[in-house]
């Protein structure tokens, strides 16, 4: 029994010493059937996996356990290394059980709370968060009351965030930046734009936790300086929902400046030339195949989303300018005839409908976000009993397009997504993406349908866009609830038909 004391204290210093090797090696000279060889497994375990061995380390963490069923701390590590190899069903249960055990083991609390933040299980995260706060060491205060304020935040528990994201900034956390991103997407939210642009800027700063990536030009950056005689590039830096969204400031600052480039997405390039005639529009990709401006004597440069600080800083602002994006006049006219031609001559209204969001493979919280804004086929089945007075026309992307098989009853046209083919609708009804905005811009009749968290852009309550003049608002009442969504698009349809009849 000395003995193997004695190991087991060499292999633990060892191991803090970040010896993995060695400590390995020491604790497993603790024999086996000794009262001390759970603990020595679990040693062992913990520097194997420092040396990257995490399925062998998890082999003597499960026999340690098997051992000794009711260590809370070899529940604990069971928890972060099933994290580890991506089984976060298995490192969920870890933690659940190792708090069965300790409830106030702090660093599972940490870990289980996040990962119930991530799956969205937000009533859960609060109630654990509430039992952390009170055992959490004071150097952690600023990372908890990060999480707290993002998990209120999403549960609408707005105050409550908000003094919780003032504390993190306050106290000071590992990620500021992060912290004021999150904090933003609050404050803008709620239609504070003065505070929520200047916390938006450090979107930048905050790194891949954004998704969000600057091209970096040599010029100096701008920040609301007089523009007349001066030449300013704008330039694209996330999706196309948001180049749309932003673009309408240019409608504004084209009359103040000399010259305005704008970097915009390829596909987004002919569409803005020809709504902004005053602009030299080039395309540009971040990082990618940034906008060619050689040749031209650049003044300033602005990410394109940077633009709210400088010029919607109130609720007024949003109506200072309603300029419109226009679609190519022959391409509208082409349409028309497809449409006419598709529908054997039958008169009816045109309804375009987008009820999936852009898949977002590459990012895992996008693409469940993703998901999140966009609706099952089934759910559109409701929408059959206008057929004879609507024509539903498609303006999904190829891929989730052929979801349309699945319910031939809606006899949907399937188009390529364009500024025409919306030119050519009387209603647009859309999930939360590019086609709303792009309705909206355009100043078409356009219904969103917004899941409960909706983006910050859509802001927390409400019909009316502040954004789009034109854009009518239908929101989930809890989050997932499509079905609400669609009974309340149904009685809007049926107002909508009776109006125009």
């Amino acid at each position: 029994m000395h003995d193997s004391q004695s190991n087991l204290q060499s292999a633990i210093a060892m191991l803090n010493q970040k010896r993995y090797a060695e400590a390995e090696h020491q604790a497993m000279k603790v024999k086996a059937g000794d009262a001390l060889f759970s603990r020595a497994l679990e040693v062992a375990a913990v520097s194997i996996e420092r040396l990257d061995r995490c399925a062998e380390a998890l082999i003597l963490l499960e026999y340690a356990f098997f051992i000794e069923p009711t260590n809370a701390n070899i529940q604990y590590n069971l928890g972060v290394f099933y994290a580890k190899v991506g089984d976060e069903n298995a490192s969920m249960m870890a933690y659940q059980t190792c708090l069965r055990i300790k409830p106030d083991h702090v660093d599972a609390l940490w870990n289980y709370t996040e990962q119930l933040r991530i799956k969205e299980h937000f009533d859960a995260a609060l109630l654990l968060l509430e039992r952390l706060e009170s055992i959490l060491p004071k150097h952690r205060l600023g990372d908890f009351h990060h999480r707290f304020g993002v998990t209120l935040f999403y549960l609408g528990h707005m105050d409550k965030a908000r003094r919780a994201f003032g504390r993190s900034l306050a106290v000071g956390g590992s990620e500021p930046a992060v912290t004021q991103w999150e904090y933003s997407h609050l404050l803008l939210a709620l239609g504070d734009w003065q505070k929520g642009w200047l916390a938006y800027d450090y979107r930048f700063a905050a790194g891949h936790r954004t998704n969000v990536v600057c091209h970096h030009y040599p010029y100096p950056l701008w920040q609301g300086e007089n523009l007349e005689g001066k030449t300013l590039l704008v330039h694209g830096e996330q999706g196309l929902g948001d180049e749309i969204m932003f673009g309408q400031i240019l409608f504004d600052i084209e009359k103040e400046a000399g010259q305005i480039v704008w970097g915009c997405r390829p596909s987004l390039v002919r569409l803005f030339a020809n709504s902004h005639q005053a602009i030299d529009v080039v395309p540009h990709r971040v990082i990618v195949a940034p906008a060619d401006v050689s040749g031209k004597e650049i003044h300033y440069h602005v990410p394109i989303c940077s633009l709210g600080r400088w010029r919607r800083t109130e609720s007024a602002d949003f109506e200072v300018s309603r300029g419109l994006l226009r679609a190519d006049s022959e391409q509208v006219v082409e349409f028309d005839r497809a449409l006419v031609t598709s529908m054997n001559g039958v008169k009816k209204y045109r309804v375009g409908i987008m009820w999936g969001a852009n898949p977002a493979l590459g990012v895992r919280s996008a693409r469940q976000r993703s998901v999140q804004k966009s609706i099952p086929i089934d759910y559109l089945r409701p929408l059959v009993q206008y057929c004879d007075q609507i024509q539903f026309v498609s303006l999904q992307n190829k891929e989730a397009a052929m979801e349309a098989a699945s319910l031939p009853q809606l006899d949907m046209i399937d188009f390529a997504d364009t500024a025409a083919l919306v030119e050519n609708m009387d209603l647009i009804i859309s999930v939360d993406t590019s086609v709303a905005h792009l309705a909206g811009a355009m100043g078409k009749p356009v219904w969103v349908l917004l899941m409960h968290q909706a983006d910050w852009r859509w802001m927390r309550e409400g019909e009316k866009s502040v954004w789009y003049k034109s854009a009518k608002l239908l929101r989930q009442p809890r989050q997932g609830d499509w079905g609400s969504v669609i009974s309340d698009l149904c009685s809007a349809l049926d107002e909508w038909l009776r109006i125009l009849e």
